[in-house]
């Protein structure tokens, strides 16, 4: 903490995000999008070192009616956590392994 200098707990000096996007002009767009957390020293129960880990997501996005005055209706589905990396921000609390949505998104 900058105003008091007090370590501040599962908070990594650094943190990197990083993708690609592929769009046509059809209506299809597709992300695929990374997450570097670095290491952490942990200082309670014990004293250790948490390291760093990356975890990748990936979408797509289709869209299937659109007009000017109406809006867009797109289908999307979304992997999060797609290489299914175990990790976590804060010791002994595991974050979801690989995760599938799919759905519909209107846009006004």
């Amino acid at each position: 903490n900058e105003e008091t200098g007090e370590y501040l707990p599962y908070v990594s000096d650094i943190t990197a995000n990083w993708g690609i996007r592929a769009l046509n002009n059809k209506g299809f767009s597709a992300d695929l999008n990374f997450t570097y957390t670095g290491e952490q020293d942990i200082t309670y129960p014990l004293e250790t070192e948490k390291g760093g880990f990356t975890v990748a997501n990936f979408s797509m996005r289709k869209k299937i009616a659109g007009s000017e005055n109406y809006g867009e209706l797109m289908l999307q589905g979304e992997i999060h956590n797609l290489l299914d990396k175990k990790y976590s921000y804060v010791q002994g609390y595991p974050m979801p392994g690989r995760s599938f949505y799919l759905g519909l998104r209107y846009d006004m």
